[in-house]
């Protein structure tokens, strides 16, 4: 389209009605589509920021496969898989409070077993009320093992079904959740304890699924052997 412009002596350049038109349609698209946007934008804020869904679903422990909570064979609650999970796949990222061990040891014996040491005496609290994670139970022949402090990933594929379940000795290293262990695994060490992952045999089992501070202690244990 071809815009005419007409010299005004007192007013400099003055746009022809042609130029009008088209001003006037070029300003109502922008109108137009400005919005739009704010409209688009500010039914994504709402739907972000709706305390009835997304605040709801905030949660300190994180699983992030399907799965269930219910009564297990030793009257204990778990976790337990609704569809196959692959091995390697994340599975559970554990959150909470973090305290030092003066603080820890104040606590009621239920939140410290409901609690997950994450360092040398320090230890991440769960919330309350107890979320899904806090009931995957120990095993001496686990489907879970670490990857971080927090996190666990499949060691093999597991069927729906099966309980999900880690072994204790691959984080805990004070004994403030010490029990007779009923798992009723080939291997069952009969009694979880905080001294159980000093064991050499252990240690070569769990590679590479121990928590980085218990990893690090025990390079530093091998190291100093072999001087």
């Amino acid at each position: 389209m071809r815009y005419e412009v007409v010299k005004n002596e007192r007013r400099g350049f003055r746009e022809t009605p042609v130029l009008e038109q088209v001003t006037q349609q070029v300003t109502q698209q922008v109108t137009d589509a400005v919005t739009r946007n704010v409209s688009e934008t500010s039914s994504q804020d709402a739907a972000r920021y709706d305390t009835t869904t997304a605040a709801d679903e905030l949660t300190t422990d994180c699983l992030l496969i399907p799965h269930e909570v219910r009564w297990s064979d030793f009257g204990e609650r778990g976790v337990y898989a609704t569809e196959p999970i692959s091995a390697g796949t994340c599975a559970v990222v554990f959150g909470g409070f973090v305290t030092q061990g003066p603080g820890f040891r104040r606590l009621p014996e239920h939140r410290q077993r409901h609690s997950l040491q994450i360092g040398e005496d320090l230890f991440l609290v769960s919330d309350e009320p107890l979320n899904d994670g806090d009931f995957i139970n120990h095993s001496c022949e686990p489907n879970l093992g670490f990857v971080s402090e927090i996190s666990l990933v499949a060691l093999r594929q597991i069927e729906p079904g099966e309980e999900l379940t880690f072994d204790y000795a691959t984080c805990d290293s004070l004994p403030y959740d010490e029990f007779e262990c009923e798992c009723a695994s080939p291997s069952c060490r009969t009694k979880v304890t905080g001294q159980d992952w000093m064991s050499p045999a252990l240690q070569v089992l769990r590679a590479g699924h121990f928590s980085p501070y218990l990893q690090r202690r025990i390079d530093a244990l091998r190291a100093s052997l072999n001087r």
